[in-house]
């Protein structure tokens, strides 16, 4: 009897588990009923509070046979765009517009804020990302000098066939070129929550022969760094975007631009600065210039102390170079002549800092470097620094800039 028992349990057990297995095999959705989201764009909207655009990656376009010839998009990546007054909602209309299939957000790598809407603010459409469990929170977060649906329907690069994959990499070449940060959304979620920095934005353009900077405007090597997103003057066939610069935020609106060179400048305060090339004039030949590779040599320290109630910021930039150009009768073997050059490397840096400095708490009002966090240890208790109101003081810093770069002159020419 207790057999016949055991074996009617183990019976109806294997045919409960059977039907749960089948009724999870039947509810399983396949790759097929999914449009995947790479990109998101989002705009002010005419007759509603947003415009959203999604940018879409069919299956097939996972793999390199189903791009088109280079430097054309593949038919497979489709821009949809549509008025609405909230994202989700947003979501669902384009999910009944497309019927067949479900939007996946899980593979987005980039979320696209027009400028026209950073002016107003954007809190609450970072809330709303940060809440959606498919949205990673390594996405970027840019803010598009133009709409964010004509950037996405021009973001394209000839040298990557998955645009899945330029969304990806682009941004982290910031780390050789200085141009750029690569900004999660996550990071742009915590400075807005913090008291102690203001959040930044990829700022990123559609470079187009409209957008660029004219080309009598490069006169010297001043011009080169101080670009934006969309202005370096490129010829080209097509159009494209280009990561060039920072948008600065005050809470969560927009309130300036860095340029290329600014940007080295934040990144440096941040400690997130690696490498770049630097051209500067000559020491030693006003109509002559002269290419370094900067690199790190050690973290950046910065201190922060209050006095008369100002902060008085104190930042400290530890760099090697190594010297990329050579001008006809120079003498690289000479200590006068390496220090020469590398107090000019100095005095540069400096400016730019200073003038970095001083744009970001005067005119913006908005400490981005992260001073706060050493100006925290200066105050008692939380209260003390909630009463002190650091975002409001920062406006009345005042800078102390030390600069220290030492030239590599293993494996150089020694004269010419």
């Amino acid at each position: 009897m207790n057999d016949l028992f055991k074996r009617v349990i183990s019976i109806t057990l294997i045919i409960i588990f059977g039907l749960i297995f089948l009724s999870f095999f039947k509810n399983t959705q396949n790759i097929d009923s999914f449009a995947y989201v790479v990109a998101i764009g989002l705009d002010k909207g005419t007759n509603n509070n947003l415009k959203l655009t999604f940018q879409t990656l069919s299956p097939e376009s996972g793999s390199e046979s189903s791009g088109s010839s280079s430097g054309s998009k593949s038919s497979s990546i489709i821009n949809t765009s549509i008025e609405c007054s909230t994202i989700n909602s947003g979501i669902q209309l384009i999910e009944s517009y497309i019927g067949s299939k479900q939007l996946n957000l899980s593979h987005c790598q980039s979320l696209i804020f027009s400028e026209e809407l950073a002016y107003d603010g954007i809190s609450e459409y970072i809330y709303t990302f940060i809440g959606n469990t498919q949205i990673s929170h390594s996405s970027n977060v840019l803010v598009s000098r133009c709409s964010a649906e004509y950037y996405l329907k021009n973001s394209e690069s000839i040298y990557e066939k998955l645009v899945s994959k330029y969304y990806n990499t682009s941004p982290k070449y910031y780390r050789h070129t200085g141009n750029t940060d690569d900004i999660s959304l996550v990071e742009f979620f915590s400075s807005l929550n913090n008291t102690f920095r203001e959040p930044t934005a990829i700022l990123s353009s559609v470079n187009s022969t409209e957008t660029n900077v004219d080309n009598n405007y490069v006169s010297n090597f001043s011009t080169d760094s101080s670009f934006k997103a969309g202005e370096a003057p490129i010829s080209h066939e097509n159009t494209g975007i280009e990561d060039v610069g920072l948008a600065v935020f005050k809470e969560d609106r927009i309130v300036g631009e860095l340029s290329a060179i600014e940007t080295m400048a934040y990144l440096m305060t941040n400690n997130k600065f690696q490498s770049c090339e630097l051209t500067i004039l000559s020491p030693f030949d006003e109509n002559s210039n002269i290419d370094f590779s900067l690199s790190k040599k050690g973290d950046t320290k910065c201190t922060v102390d209050i006095i008369n109630g100002s902060p008085f910021i104190t930042v400290n930039v530890d760099l090697n170079a190594r010297i990329l150009s050579m001008n006809e009768n120079s003498d690289y073997s000479s200590s006068y002549v390496l220090t020469a050059l590398e107090n000019a490397i100095n005095e540069y840096l400096s400016t730019v800092l200073y003038e970095y400095l001083y744009k970001t708490s005067i005119d913006y009002g908005a400490d981005i470097s992260g001073f706060g966090k050493y100006a925290l240890a200066k105050f008692l208790t939380i209260n003390d620094w909630y009463n002190y109101n650091w975002s409001k003081n920062y406006k009345n810093s005042f800078f102390k800039v030390n600069v220290s770069t030492s030239i590599n002159s293993n494996n150089l020419l020694l004269e010419t």
